[in-house]
């Protein structure tokens, strides 16, 4: 038995990563046992658990039709890398650019505040070797896709930008029902009109908090920061708590 990740609708940190307990080949058709995982951060690791307040959770069975009868050994990995990642794959690059930054980070392992553990690396595709060989890959905490165009820091005669319009995020259901809480950090960069661009997680929560994190702040208005009277871009933080009482 061994942990996996697949990649599937929904937040990765709440759908995507599953306990492996039955593989099973019956003529053409592949079923897999397994049970679902969360995954949270304890003290800025992410790791991946049975989720809090709940001591079983469903089973998950996945069904495949192989369309051969007593398939090989290489025949069932081929299906299997179709479901899960394979050691090929690269995790980096398929969860959404929000989660890249912090992601290539922690695979890295270069970033106190995006950090896996290290049962998490063991998974097929997590390979640091990937990112190490990507000419793509950026600075750890950098955020991605910055559109050109000077880019100011607060400070030094540049006033910082003031929110205006920021409703609070919403809780993910997992999240609710463990009652877990915590404080996510969201990267951005506020536009000369006030508007957040290029939001990216810096020190997340998991528990499918993250993503609700970044589509409240990519919401946000802002005044702009601005330097002898005139708006400009500037690079920001913000803190996102998610408490139920």
């Amino acid at each position: 038995m061994h942990s996996s990740e697949a990649p599937c609708p929904g937040d990765w940190t709440t759908a995507g990563v599953v306990f492996l307990n039955d593989i099973h080949i019956s003529g053409s058709r592949l079923t897999i046992k397994a049970r679902r995982l969360v995954v949270s951060s304890s003290h800025r690791t992410l790791l991946a658990d049975t989720p809090k307040n709940q001591k079983k959770t469903s089973p998950l069975k996945i069904e495949a039709e192989l369309g051969l009868r007593n398939p090989s050994p290489d025949q069932a990995d081929a299906a299997m890398s179709k479901i899960f990642l394979a050691q090929q794959d690269s995790f980096a690059a398929l969860v959404p650019d929000y989660w890249k930054p912090c992601v290539r980070s922690a695979l890295i392992g270069k970033d106190p505040y995006c950090h896996f553990s290290p049962e998490f690396l063991t998974i097929p595709g997590t390979s640091s070797s990937h990112e190490s060989a990507s000419p793509s890959t950026a600075a750890p905490g950098a955020p991605l896709n910055l559109s050109s165009g000077p880019l100011s820091r607060v400070g030094r005669g540049v006033s910082p930008p003031h929110q205006i319009f920021a409703p609070e995020p919403q809780f993910s259901e997992p999240a609710r029902k463990a009652k877990y809480q915590g404080t996510a950090v969201l990267g951005l960069v506020v536009s000369e009109e006030g508007l957040p661009t290029n939001v990216h997680i810096t020190a997340p929560l998991g528990y499918g908090l993250d993503e609700k994190a970044v589509q409240a702040v990519q919401t946000w208005k802002f005044k702009p920061a601005q330097k002898d009277g005139q708006p400009v871009r500037v690079e920001i933080a913000v803190e996102i708590d998610f408490h139920l009482y």
